[in-house]
């Protein structure tokens, strides 16, 4: 690697974006052109005299870095499940076993 290549940034563009980030191209491009949906991807820029949609390649990374990953959620709406009741049932006797 030459001294004038280190400071290059690596530029992606949808093709390379996509698998990258679980996305289809299509919902990419959405993303990036609805406002609604802007916050779902990182932000891109285009290139002088190009139409294509580029991002930094060490932008995506620092925001995949940023995601923070879903906890599990609280219970679920309904009646439980006739597994999770019986579930349910044999662990708290095995806690009364236990006393």
């Amino acid at each position: 690697m030459t001294k004038e290549q280190s400071h290059l940034r690596r530029i992606l563009f949808i093709e390379e974006l996509s698998p990258l980030i679980g996305k289809t191209a299509n919902t990419i491009r959405t993303c990036a052109t609805n406002a609604k949906y802007q916050h779902l991807i990182p932000r891109p820029f285009k290139l002088p005299n190009s139409r294509r949609l580029a991002w930094y390649e060490e932008d995506v990374l620092t925001w995949m870095g940023q995601a923070v990953p879903v906890g599990p959620t609280g219970r679920r709406r309904g009646r439980p499940t006739k597994a999770e009741q019986l579930a349910r049932a044999r662990l708290a006797a095995a806690i009364e076993s236990q006393r």
